[in-house]
Formats: C-alpha cells, sequence, structure tokens
C-alpha cells in the first residue's frame, strides 16, 4: 500500500516561467478602450453625435424662446388663439380695402 502523501509537504508542480520582455500582461486603459470602439463603430459614433447635437440645439432654442416670451410679460398663446387674432387683423384689414374702395380713395391697377 501506498502512503498518502501530506499536503503540506508535497513537493509544489512546477510550472513554466516566462521572462521575456515584452509579454506584460497590461490592460488598455480606459481612453484606449474607447478610441479602439470609436475606430470600429464610426457610423454609429457620427450618428448618436449628430442626434445629441441636434436634441441640444432644439433644447436650447426651445429654452431661449420660452424664456424671452415671459421677460416680455407676455403669455404664451396656443396655435388657435394666434390663428384667430390673425383672421381677425386679416378681415379687419379686406374691410378697410373695401371701404376705401367704396370711397374712391384707392385705384386698382391691374
Amino acid at each position: 500500500m501506498s502512503v498518502p502523501q501530506n499536503p503540506v509537504t508535497s513537493p509544489l508542480p512546477s510550472t513554466p516561467v516566462s521572462h521575456a520582455v515584452g509579454q506584460a500582461a497590461v490592460e488598455p486603459s480606459i481612453w484606449e478602450r474607447i478610441s479602439n470602439y470609436i475606430s470600429d463603430h464610426k457610423v454609429a459614433v457620427y450618428t448618436i453625435g449628430a442626434v445629441v447635437v441636434v436634441a441640444g440645439a432644439g433644447g436650447v432654442y426651445y429654452y431661449s424662446t420660452q424664456s424671452s416670451s415671459k421677460k416680455a410679460g407676455t403669455e404664451s398663446k396656443s396655435g388657435k388663439e394666434r390663428k384667430r387674432k390673425g383672421d381677425k387683423k386679416k378681415k379687419e384689414a379686406e374691410a378697410d380695402r373695401e371701404k376705401e374702395k367704396e370711397d374712391g380713395e384707392i385705384e386698382l391697377v391691374n
């Protein structure tokens, strides 16, 4: 019968050791990983960048138009309210032209 060896006193198995100079296991930095990703996925990166720029510009425009109308002391009107006001002005202008035409003040030139 063989006697089992004590794990504490048993010799360690030999492992190959490499002393080569360029064999360091260094992970790439975060910037290198980002650069590699960008170079591999240029179309996606440019598309996402363009969407971000356009959305940011739209947000700035929206914010600037909203803040300028509040500074002027006017309330923001809905599209229907603005349209009604424009229609009213148009009707008034047409009525004025008709009145002036009847009075003979304006001559129409074709």
